[in-house]
């Protein structure tokens, strides 16, 4: 059975990396199922501004305090080691405006490198640190995952669907989404946030027995 599954995420949200290694352990749980992934743009900060912001700056002002920030941060990094998933917040050097490496995932989906790209972004993000807003950085995974880096470098020097990421965001803003990660299966089923992978298969044994 294949299912199709849409993720709406942004790739500076902890929660969303976190999500989709519940869903791949999920998925590896039910080998019979193939999924079809689709990423989809979300911006979390749709107004940062394209050069990003210094660390303890964006904190105080989304936090109040870089000592709140690291009391909100508790949680996310306990449901990261229950999956052994790296998350080293300490490490950024810049919160990143997002839109480059949305922009660079969808280029990624048309070469089938949708989720590898995905995972690259989110790690090179939450554990090694670095600025995915910067082009010569996205450039640098892009040839990683197996993408030709002088078309990836061109695109983005020219901005390519930049806007289309910003509409996209704002669309389904308007539509009621207000967080991430968002998951749709099957055009049918939602779940919203990073679901424990119990959810993901109690949904896929739904659907494999026909119930609606």
């Amino acid at each position: 059975m294949v299912l199709q599954i849409d993720i709406f995420s942004d790739l500076v949200c902890p929660w969303c990396y976190i999500g989709k290694h519940r869903l791949e352990q999920a998925l590896k749980l039910r080998p019979q199922m193939e999924a079809s992934i689709f990423w989809h743009p979300f911006e979390l900060n749709p107004d940062m501004p394209m050069e990003g912001m210094d660390p303890e700056t964006y904190l105080i002002a989304k936090f109040g305090s870089a000592q709140r920030a690291k009391e909100l941060y508790k949680p996310i990094l306990d449901a990261a080691a229950s999956l052994d998933l790296p998350i080293d917040f300490e490490r950024r050097t810049r919160i990143p405006n997002t839109a480059r490496s949305h922009a660079l995932t969808f280029w990624a989906q048309q070469e089938g490198y949708g989720s590898a790209m995905v995972e690259a972004l989110f790690r090179a993000y939450f554990v090694e640190g670095r600025d995915i807003g910067a082009p010569s950085v996205l450039a640098d995974i892009a040839e990683s995952v197996g993408m030709d880096r002088d078309l990836v470098e061109a695109r983005l020097a020219a901005g390519f669907n930049i806007e289309d990421v910003h509409r996209t965001s704002e669309k389904v803003r308007q539509m009621g989404l207000s967080g991430v990660p968002f998951f749709i299966v099957n055009r049918t089923y939602a779940l919203s946030g990073a679901q424990d992978s119990a959810v993901f298969l109690d949904l896929f044994d739904r659907i494999e027995r026909g119930e609606a």
